[in-house]
């Protein structure tokens, strides 16, 4: 394996793969201005600051401490942030994230509608256990009156 460099594409590309904000990420890495997400993004007062120097625009390098935040909260792997120098091929790929979240997002889906299947199954269920009950409760009625007119008619009348 080759040195790794950071990867500074990779932070806008996953937002934008995964519908992420800047007040998601702003909230996952603890910070309450949006500065260091814009640097981070390529659009922010360092870029400007390096616009007015004449210099090539670049964005900021995420600080560890955000790239694991940033990774913990959204189950992001930390390999995502970085590239092997010389290769243009990355070590994690948005594409592959976003496949997973799809996947994630559709079994969730399945479960919640599994889950409401059930709910109406249980739900038919306790009306027709009602219904027996009631129909139960109507059939001993019965038969006790039942009983009532054998013994009276049988000469156990109750006096």
């Amino acid at each position: 394996m080759g040195i790794l460099k950071y990867k500074y594409g990779f932070l806008r590309e996953w937002m934008t793969a995964t519908g992420k904000s800047m007040k998601d990420v702003k909230e996952a890495v603890g910070n309450s201005s949006n500065n260091n997400i814009h640097d981070w993004l390529g659009d922010g007062p360092a870029q400007k600051r390096q616009q007015e120097r004449g210099e090539e625009i670049r964005p900021v390098a995420m600080n560890v401490e955000s790239i694991v935040k940033i990774c913990n909260v959204f189950k992001v792997p930390i390999e995502s942030f970085f590239v092997e120098e010389g290769s243009k091929e990355l070590l994690g790929t948005v594409q592959k994230q976003t496949e997973s979240v799809n996947l994630i997002t559709e079994q969730v889906q399945m479960l919640k509608e599994r889950i409401a299947d059930k709910d109406e199954v249980i739900s038919s269920l306790r009306t027709a256990v009602d219904a027996l009950k009631s129909e139960n409760a109507a059939l001993r009625r019965s038969l006790v009156m039942e009983k009532n007119e054998e013994w009276t008619g049988a000469g156990f009348a109750q006096t």
